[in-house]
Parts: C-alpha cells; sequence; structure tokens
C-alpha cells in the first residue's frame, strides 16, 4: 500500500519544519530556521511540553485537531519559548482564531 496512492500521504515533522518559514506572515519569522515542534497540551493537559520527533510522522502523534502546536527557532530551548508563548497560548480569542483556521491536514 503506496501512501501516495492511497491519498493519505504521511507527512514527518521535519517536513512541517521546513515549510514553516515560507508560511509565515511576519518577515522577521520567515527568516527564522525551525528546529523543533513542542505540544502545548491536550483540552485535559495531556501532552504539555511533549517535543515532537523530528523523524516521526505528525499523524503517529494522534494530535487533537484542535491541538496548537508551538515552533522552536534554533538558538532557543523549547522551555525558554513555551514560557514566553504561555500568555499568547492563554488567550481565548486568539485560541479561537488559531483552531478555527489551521490545522496540520489543511496547512498540508
Amino acid at each position: 500500500n503506496n501512501d501516495k496512492d492511497s491519498g493519505d500521504a504521511k507527512i514527518r515533522v521535519s517536513q512541517i519544519l521546513e515549510q514553516l518559514p515560507s508560511l509565515a506572515s511576519d518577515p522577521m519569522v520567515a527568516k527564522e530556521r525551525f528546529v523543533r515542534l513542542i505540544r502545548t497540551g491536550t483540552k485535559s493537559g495531556d501532552g504539555a511540553g511533549m517535543e515532537l520527533i523530528n523523524a516521526v510522522t505528525i499523524q503517529s502523534y494522534g494530535l487533537d485537531s484542535d491541538e496548537v502546536l508551538v515552533a522552536v527557532p534554533e538558538g532557543y530551548s523549547a522551555q525558554s519559548i513555551m514560557k514566553s508563548s504561555k500568555s499568547v497560548l492563554q488567550n481565548k480569542k486568539i485560541l479561537r482564531a488559531v483552531s478555527s483556521h489551521c490545522s496540520v491536514d489543511s496547512a498540508f
């Protein structure tokens, strides 16, 4: 069973990271090289801070459709990015906007 033929192509985390700069609306973000994705956690709080392995497919993580991931730029620690993004991630307006417009399936 060929994934391309079935229409169910698997996407590695590294492939998503490579695409992020081209999807950025901010020129400064577009210049960044992103090196990891981190789960912010499900509604129940599971998985917060868990780093997704770059060689693994995004589909294998069983992410919730409205789950938000944080991309970590090269030179930054996952911990520092999670800490600095906390206020944004707790803003309900932003979360609604992100979850209604973005998903791994729609972006890739």
